[in-house]
């Protein structure tokens, strides 16, 4: 796994985390919430220090690497 691939799952799994907390803030259902701020990724990632959101491909190795973590949730 190269360090594209980590810094992209890292800040996604960051900003999911984020998003729970907020959604549980202000009392919205937090996939609506992850809906939402999720529209905002692809603008975010033509920012230089965001850029290396938008070269992430989700194949089997990110997927089985993200699955685990998120299937107790």
């Amino acid at each position: 796994m190269n360090l594209d691939v980590f810094l992209s799952i890292f800040t996604l799994m960051l900003i999911a985390l984020g998003v729970n907390l907020l959604a549980a803030k202000i009392r919205l259902p937090y996939r609506a919430l992850l809906v939402i701020i999720g529209s905002f990724l692809a603008p975010l990632s033509q920012i230089e220090s965001l850029s290396f959101i938008s070269g992430f491909e989700l194949t089997p190795e990110p997927l089985f690497f993200c699955v685990p973590a998120h299937s107790y949730i």
